[in-house]
């Protein structure tokens, strides 16, 4: 497993595949987790069906990132709404938020 920076554009080749993201901009996001929709396909010299190479794909190279920005994403939005929460139980002008 490698990958190549061809022409600006980020090129992943596996065994007997080749794929890149179907946005460049999907490398810079921090907490964007990477699903099928977000792969292209290149070149496929594998029995897989495409969508199952994907998953393969996903699973190779990507579930430890994913595993991380979920628990991220999570533990960011926990916190979110446990500061609403409290905002709005102390400041009781608010109430009209809970009705």
């Amino acid at each position: 497993m490698r990958a190549e920076i061809i022409k600006g554009v980020v090129t992943y080749y596996g065994n007997g595949y080749k794929f890149k993201f179907r946005e460049e901009a999907i490398h810079k996001h921090t907490t964007t987790i990477i699903k099928n929709s977000h792969i292209e396909v290149i070149e496929n010299k594998t029995d897989l069906l495409l969508g199952d190479l994907k998953t393969k794909i996903i699973d190779e190279w990507f579930s430890g990132e994913n595993q991380t920005t979920r628990e991220n994403n999570n533990k960011k939005a926990r916190a979110r709404r446990r500061n609403d929460w409290l905002f709005n139980s102390r400041n009781k002008s608010n109430y009209r938020y809970w009705r």
